[in-house]
């Protein structure tokens, strides 16, 4: 579920680039805005479906040879008590404030990423403009792939019987501090405007280490709060969305006061080195109990 977010960007920052120097941008407005209407409506369609054959089992009866149908009306079980989430407990937790804190890094590094990666290129690299399709393409086919290897590398060390606290800091400090270290080579790599091939490669690894979160931040509310891990998930998620409102925005005035892409990708390392040594010191993939 998680890799479709990298893989859509593949798509339209393939398809967008096309559209853009072709086509111009309103090609690419309407591209996008019928592709997102016709997946609603295969959505709306599929739930529909699915709703109406949940409700009515048809089972086929063993002794009328396929000829007539008899049918079976299937009961949901009743819903248990809603139990009140304690949020002043959970908030309290050292573990959920790492956890909110990891997460807010990630998400920080990555709205800044969608949003300014191509400005950044397309300032660094004016002479490389025929090549966006590589910097709008290339990292987030790199992204998904580490969303993959992260779940695989997750797994592997669960079936060895590595414990749960070791398994979510060690994918957690994969995300964060492989994603910071290239991010940073990255724009030392690309001052001077001349290394377009390695300042690419240093921009496809940090996307691929980050995209290891799949395997860190975003499957350890299960391990905290089971019976409460979507509402946490939520908070934890809502949390990660201010990077994306504040985040971008600061870079932005960043940008206009000193025009120093490596002071942007230092601020986000920063952010990520902090994060991530929290979540060492204080994370963990341990159920809580906040009863005692």
């Amino acid at each position: 579920m998680v890799v479709s977010s990298p893989c859509s960007v593949v798509v339209f920052g393939f398809l967008g680039s096309f559209l853009l120097f072709h086509h111009g941008w309103q090609s690419l407005f309407v591209v996008v805005s019928v592709a997102g209407l016709a997946w609603a409506l295969l959505l709306r369609t599929v739930s529909v479906r699915s709703r109406s054959r949940h409700k009515t089992h048809y089972k086929l009866s063993a002794n009328s040879h396929m000829t007539e149908r008899t049918l079976r009306l299937e009961v949901p079980p009743t819903p248990g008590p809603c139990t009140r989430i304690p949020w002043k407990k959970l908030l309290q937790q050292p573990p959920v404030l790492a956890l909110f804190l990891a997460h807010f890094s990630h998400c920080f590094l990555f709205h800044n990423a969608i949003s300014w990666l191509p400005t950044y290129f397309h300032d660094t690299f004016p002479d490389r403009i025929n090549s966006a399709w590589q910097y709008n393409v290339l990292p987030w086919a790199s992204m998904a792939v580490g969303s993959v290897l992260g779940g695989w590398l997750a797994e592997w060390m669960i079936t060895q019987n590595v414990d749960m606290t070791v398994v979510r800091k060690t994918t957690t400090t994969i995300c964060l501090g492989g994603g910071s270290l290239f991010l940073l080579l990255m724009g030392v790599v690309g001052r001077g405007g001349q290394r377009f091939s390695p300042t690419l490669l240093c921009a496809i690894l940090s996307f691929g280490f980050d995209g290891v979160s799949v395997a860190a931040t975003v499957s350890n509310p299960i391990d905290l709060t089971p019976s409460s891990a979507g509402a946490l998930f939520g908070a934890m998620n809502s949390i990660g969305t201010l990077p994306g409102i504040f985040g971008v925005s600061l870079t932005g005035y960043i940008l206009q006061a000193t025009s120093n892409w490596v002071l942007v990708f230092s601020i986000m390392a920063g952010f990520n080195l902090v994060a991530g040594l929290t979540f060492l010191a204080f994370g963990s993939g341990k159920q809580l109990h906040l009863d005692s």
